[in-house]
């Protein structure tokens, strides 16, 4: 079965739209840009075997996958990029034809889109931006466990120094994020994923 921390909000609702029925299968372009075969080569390659994500990610299921896999395109759609999509009908923002191209190259049929680059596939940092999301979601349900046995543990006596703080909390395995301290906010959960998209980012919902 799925986590349930991840059937919540915006997901449920874009699920819903898609019409989604067998969970643990995505379809690129549809519902992804990422596979799940994509995503573990991602992982394999930008992690060290003994790496926390790549150990949690390496123990989930395709449906579990799929699921953090669509979490994080969700957010990543909920985004204002640049340009234009690279065909109007299709479902997701990449493929995506750059600014300054994107009015006339649009209006011609797929056929006759003879320019220097290919703007059809899904860009490589596209997929792995979605994939690094899907950990930093996986890492923030993590944290958010950690945080809520520390504040029973708390709670319960077992921690009496009301000024534990963030690094002390992260040096014993209790999460980062306990003491209220606010943070900048971000449509998305990792800042990797932001960086890696951030060629695209600023433009309108086209």
């Amino acid at each position: 079965m799925p986590r349930t921390a991840i059937w919540r909000g915006s997901s449920v609702a874009w699920q819903q739209e898609n019409y989604i029925t067998d969970f643990s299968t995505l379809t690129v372009g549809k519902d992804t840009y990422c596979s799940i075969d994509e995503a573990d080569e991602y992982v394999g390659k930008t992690y060290n075997r003994y790496a926390p994500l790549r150990v949690i990610w390496s123990v989930l299921d395709d449906e579990e996958k799929a699921s953090y896999l669509r979490t994080s395109l969700t957010e990543i759609e909920n985004l204002l990029f640049t340009g234009a999509k690279y065909d109007s009908r299709q479902l997701l923002a990449f493929p995506r034809i750059p600014s300054g191209n994107s009015a006339v190259y649009s209006s011609l049929p797929l056929g006759m889109r003879l320019v220097s680059h290919d703007y059809s596939e899904i860009p490589q940092a596209v997929k792995a931006a979605q994939t690094e999301n899907a950990l930093a979601i996986i890492c923030k349900e993590c944290m958010a466990q950690t945080d809520k046995q520390f504040m029973i543990m708390q709670s319960l006596g077992l921690m009496k120094n009301i000024k534990y703080n963030k690094r002390e909390a992260g040096d014993v395995g209790m999460g980062d994020d306990i003491t209220g301290v606010k943070q900048q906010v971000s449509k998305l959960t990792s800042k990797t994923a932001e960086k890696l998209l951030r060629p695209w980012l600023g433009g309108l919902r086209v």
